[in-house]
């Protein structure tokens, strides 16, 4: 067996790999297998994935991927710089303060639209290779022989392949079909959010936050500029639970903007 081992680690061991969904995680995942001279095929059930989604905040370690990956000077000229995290109750009380440069005095964060990211790996991914197949559901999964057939909602098969990589999100058909243990609860809290513009530049570099005790939670995340006139955006996030999104959209805009201003006076230019 040792000798085995041994034997074929001397050779590039190349898999025809299979992976469904074609989010964030599911495209960077293709990129980096295609790259290493894997054959990929990524499988998405939306037939034409468009850039949609809030703000996201990408750490350190998510742009070194995206360096390995060769975006991200282009991911930093869609995004905009965030420095400073920082949070404080409805008193003025601070209940976080924390600078990047603390840890190391090069870091830094990036706040960018979900779907400009998107749309950035998506552009790389014919170009290396990858096998993209948009409108197909994948629903079940069944290994033989040590191989996988991937089978979509029409009953297509697919495959077969050395391995099968779920990427296909909270809510994964891919998870379920595998069989493997999981253990999944759903969290009860959501945000709904919007994106503004912030003509002041008052939210320069902070992913900045306002607390009422648990029950309310606003922020504001820089998230780039605005492709007519280059002003600065921001996606503002309402933490709601998801049980009472119902109730929320009844009460209409007007009568959620009270409690937004209560927390957070200084947000009536947004």
């Amino acid at each position: 067996m040792a000798a085995a081992f041994h034997a074929r680690s001397q050779q590039t061991v190349k898999y025809h790999i299979g992976i469904v969904g074609a989010g964030t995680a599911g495209a960077a995942s293709a990129l980096l297998l295609a790259r290493s001279g894997h054959r990929v095929t990524l499988f998405e059930r939306v037939p034409d994935p468009m850039p949609v989604g809030a703000g996201i905040l990408i750490q350190p370690t998510g742009m070194a991927v995206l360096k390995q990956l060769g975006v991200l000077e282009e991911a930093i000229s869609l995004g905009a710089r965030v420095d400073r995290l920082y949070g404080q109750n409805e008193n003025g009380r601070k209940v976080m303060d924390m600078y990047y440069r603390d840890w190391r005095p090069e870091s830094f964060g990036l706040g960018m639209h979900r779907g400009a990211l998107s749309t950035l790996l998506q552009r790389e991914l014919a170009p290396a290779g990858v096998d993209c197949r948009y409108g197909v559901n994948v629903t079940t999964i069944d290994q033989q022989a040590g191989r996988m057939l991937l089978r979509d909602a029409e009953g297509h098969e697919h495959g077969p392949f050395d391995v099968v990589a779920a990427a296909d999100g909270m809510r994964s058909q891919m998870r379920t079909a595998s069989g493997l243990p999981a253990s999944v609860r759903p969290y009860p809290w959501g945000a709904v959010w919007t994106i503004c513009e912030d003509t002041t530049g008052v939210f320069d570099g902070v992913l900045n936050q306002r607390y009422r005790a648990a029950r309310e939670m606003l922020g504001i995340l820089p998230t780039g500029k605005s492709t007519s006139g280059g002003v600065p955006l921001v996606s503002l996030f309402w933490s709601l639970r998801t049980a009472d999104f119902a109730s929320w959209q009844q009460q209409g805009l007007e009568a959620w903007k009270q409690p937004v201003l209560r927390l957070w006076p200084d947000l009536v230019p947004l």
